[in-house]
């Protein structure tokens, strides 16, 4: 039995909605740069939060509605009364299977990574990297 569980993940405050998009670029050295789209949604601020995930060991995107990379059930969702039937968008996977997988292989290179799983509305995106990432809110472009 298995203790794999999803938390929430709030590098910043204001995180109250579900997300529509995200696009991430990888960078020589391990940086995983993401972008999450929450002014795609109507009637959300017209702000996007960018992170930056170092010491990225692997990193894999997948359409949301397929999931090759399973998540433990139940996961957590948005606060806000409107979206609570929607999972929260930014989360670690505690106990991570995929992590491990890489821990058994390379347990030096995998030391001191952490599951992050990033759910919108339309992909998912899945990075093992060091647990600090910087956070901010960005204006979105018009």
């Amino acid at each position: 039995m298995t203790s794999e569980h999803c938390t929430k993940w709030e590098p910043v405050s204001g995180i109250e909605a579900p997300c529509p998009d995200i696009s991430f670029t990888y960078e020589p050295g391990g940086e995983v740069d993401v972008t999450l789209y929450f002014s795609r949604l109507a009637g959300r601020p017209p702000q996007n939060l960018v992170l930056r995930l170092s010491g990225a060991i692997a990193a894999h995107w997948e359409s949301e509605s397929f999931g090759m990379i399973a998540l433990p059930s139940p996961l957590p969702s948005c606060p806000h009364p409107s979206w609570s039937r929607w999972t929260f968008p930014l989360l670690r996977v505690e106990d991570s299977a995929w992590l491990a997988a890489y821990e058994g292989r390379n347990p030096i290179v995998a030391k001191g990574r952490v599951h992050f799983a990033l759910v919108s509305m339309n992909d998912l995106v899945h990075v093992l990297a060091l647990p600090d990432a910087a956070a901010s809110w960005v204006d979105a472009k018009a």
